[in-house]
This record gives C-alpha cells, sequence and structure tokens, in this order.
C-alpha cells in the first residue's frame, strides 16, 4: 500500500512536471499505446512479463516467438498456455529476449530494478501502463527505451466513470490519454 501511494504520489507530482515545463527532454514523445512504439523485428524473442491480453493477442496474431513470465497461471487461457513460464525463471528468459516489456507493477511488487538488470545492452525495453511513471530519465539510466503511461485530462469525469465501475474501455481516449515516451540514445 505505501508502494502504490508512493508512485500515485509520484505520478502527480510528474503531472505537475509536464504542466510547467512539458514533457522531459530527451524523449520523442507519441499519443497512443506504447506497444506500437516497440522495435519488434520478425522472429525476435518477446519476454513479457505478466499475463497482458492486448500484447498477447497480438504477439500471436503476428506469429512472433514470445515467453509470458506470470505468477499465476490461471490468468491465462488455454490458448495461451504454451507461452507460460513461471515467473521464478526469470533469469532464464529475459537474457534471452530481444524484446522485453513489463507493466508498471514491477513498480509496485518491487521487482523492476531485478528484472532490468537481467536485460542485454541491445535488448528493446519498455515499461508500460497507469502505474509506470511518465519520468524519462530514471527509466533511460536503467536501459528502458520506452515508457508508456497515462495522462489524465478529466479527473472529475474520470472519478464519475471508475464510480460507475467503468475500465479502461471506458474512459481511455475520452478522459485519460495514453502517452509513449520513446527514449533517445545517448549522443
Amino acid at each position: 500500500l505505501r508502494r502504490a501511494l508512493a508512485i500515485a504520489t509520484l505520478n502527480a507530482l510528474t503531472e505537475t512536471l509536464w504542466l510547467r515545463d512539458g514533457p522531459p527532454a530527451g524523449v520523442e514523445l507519441r499519443e497512443g499505446d506504447a506497444f506500437e512504439a516497440l522495435s519488434i523485428a520478425p522472429g525476435q524473442m518477446v519476454a513479457l512479463v505478466g499475463a497482458f491480453p492486448p500484447y498477447m493477442r497480438e504477439l500471436r496474431r503476428r506469429q512472433q516467438p514470445f515467453k509470458v513470465l506470470e505468477l499465476d497461471p490461471t490468468t491465462l487461457k488455454p490458448e495461451e498456455l504454451p507461452y507460460y513460464v513461471p515467473g521464478e525463471r526469470a533469469a532464464e528468459v529475459i537474457p534471452r529476449a530481444d524484446v522485453f516489456i513489463t507493466t508498471g507493477t514491477a513498480l509496485l511488487n518491487g521487482t523492476l530494478d531485478g528484472l532490468l538488470q537481467l536485460l542485454r545492452p541491445s535488448t528493446e525495453a519498455a515499461v508500460i501502463g497507469p502505474t509506470a511513471t511518465l519520468l524519462a530519465e530514471p527509466y533511460a539510466r536503467r536501459g528502458v527505451t520506452v515508457g508508456g503511461g497515462t495522462r489524465v485530462r478529466a479527473p472529475d469525469e474520470l472519478l464519475e466513470l471508475l464510480a460507475e465501475g467503468g475500465s479502461g474501455y471506458h474512459f481511455f481516449g475520452k478522459t485519460v490519454e495514453r502517452v509513449t515516451l520513446r527514449m533517445r540514445p545517448a549522443a
């Protein structure tokens, strides 16, 4: 709970900086889902931390080789189970990946730094989701090439939608926008 509160506070402070100073320097700012900003060549191995259905569907559609590191295999559908690897085997999977994708949940559970330390220097790496803070520099220092988060555009409307049981389908593009930061390589 403390970590979640700290991340929420950091996200609020980051939004304040964005409103005052604009987006962070040294990034290419894109609208939309961070998945689209990733450079994934056919045949490259993707390591996905957590069962993230939209990405798994797209990777299967592309016939892209991938592994899903997941703590709870019951979150996977039968057609997704061939891609499943227990989360405790991350040290075997991540160093072999050409592309690494994790959600901001790795920030919440304290595993992000350990996962990023397993990356090869050439790996395309993304941290995505509403808990992924839109501060580029701390991610870039750790080898992350794409950060994808959200910005709330209409807080009162969002709170009303959430109180009514709304989900991302109800507020993305309306009260919340997806923002992607593509880190530029150091010169």
